[in-house]
């Protein structure tokens, strides 16, 4: 089979793709030899991989399930594949392996030199801030070890740094330039609702706020708070309440709850309460404690009350809870879509 035979090569990328997908190491590394071109091929089948290639695949959602990610992530370095290929937006696969808490790759691709200061999604869209954007732990502190970049405010309660946050204040208590710079990346794709960033001091440091809550960093919480931070701030469509709930974090969002945030308060784009985040994140011993601190164990969201979810989701469990907490649907509320339980 010659390499300038277009077709065969798409179809050896897609076995390719399969076969890391599946972690099949022997169908790999056959494929890279049989069609070593496919290494650095981009993928124009669907919409879902446009441009990918197959280390982005290796990076990706389809290799998170096997063992194998790791030897076929070799592979593709060691037949020629580029470390730092990236997307016409900029996303390398150290991008995906970050955003995806993929560790094993991550550190796969740094000991081959990925970059760690290429930016995707604008200016600040580093591979550390990706993986911050989601919560994703392990990897951000792998990173971090690396490079804290960029050095703003945002990073440094991000991978939870008292250090780095005090070094981006002035001793007027005024930002630093870099602290409060490198921010047009705010999102990964734009599934996530827009914003139009603003250089003001007051979002800047309840940004960074979100991100320490987004990622489970208990002790610079109060640091942030003593600089400013609103506990209640909803810089980008969700407090640090709602993401704590989200991703688990029951020592931050006892301590939010302690410092006076707000139980019922709505994200501006799903109109979810804290209660329902902790609900959809998998969460449920979290969303009880949110319900037994909120004022209002009856209000109701886009998506009704707290009972009328558990009962959408035949959440058996949670309805059995909600109702002996004095919980209620929308329709036994009739004309007092607000009432407590009290007023009952």
């Amino acid at each position: 089979m010659g390499y300038d035979d277009k077709e065969a090569l798409l179809a050896g990328f897609q076995r390719a793709r399969n076969a890391i997908a599946h972690g099949n190491e022997g169908e790999l590394a056959g494929l890279l030899v049989e069609y070593l071109p496919i290494v650095k091929l981009a993928d124009h089948s669907d919409s879902y991989g446009e441009d990918y290639t197959l280390l982005h695949y290796a990076a990706g959602h389809e290799t998170l399930r096997h063992e194998k990610t790791e030897a076929c992530t070799d592979m593709l370095l060691q037949a020629g594949a580029d470390v730092n290929v990236a997307l016409p937006g900029g996303a390398t696969p150290l991008h995906f392996a970050a955003s995806l808490n993929h560790c094993a790759v991550a550190a796969r691709l740094l000991e081959s030199g990925a970059s760690v200061t290429v930016e995707d999604g604008g200016e600040g869209g580093t591979p550390l801030v990706h993986a911050l954007f989601y919560g994703c732990r392990d990897t951000a502190d792998l990173l971090a070890d690396v490079a804290t970049v960029p050095g703003t405010l945002r990073v440094a309660a991000g991978i939870g740094r008292p250090d780095l946050i005090s070094a981006c204040f002035n001793a007027d208590g005024s930002l630093t330039a870099a602290a409060r710079g490198s921010r047009t990346f705010y999102r990964p794709h734009d599934e996530f609702p827009e914003w139009h960033t603003e250089d003001c001091q007051q979002e800047v440091i309840d940004e960074a706020f979100v991100y320490a809550c987004v990622n489970g960093r208990l002790p610079v919480l109060a640091l942030l708070l003593d600089r400013g931070a609103n506990v209640n701030a909803r810089p980008y469509f969700a407090t640090g309440l709602h993401h704590a709930a989200w991703n688990g974090h029951r020592e931050v969002v006892d301590f939010l709850m302690d410092h006076g945030a707000d139980c019922a308060v709505m994200d501006s784009h799903y109109g979810g309460e804290p209660w329902g985040w902790a609900f959809f994140g998998g969460h449920p011993e979290i969303r009880k404690d949110i319900l037994n601190r909120a004022a209002d164990f009856n209000g109701s969201s886009i998506e009704g009350t707290p009972l009328d979810v558990a009962i959408r989701e035949e959440n058996d469990q949670a309805v059995g809870i909600l109702t002996a907490m004095g919980c209620r649907s929308s329709e036994d509320l009739g004309d007092y879509p607000h009432a407590t339980p009290d007023e009952s």
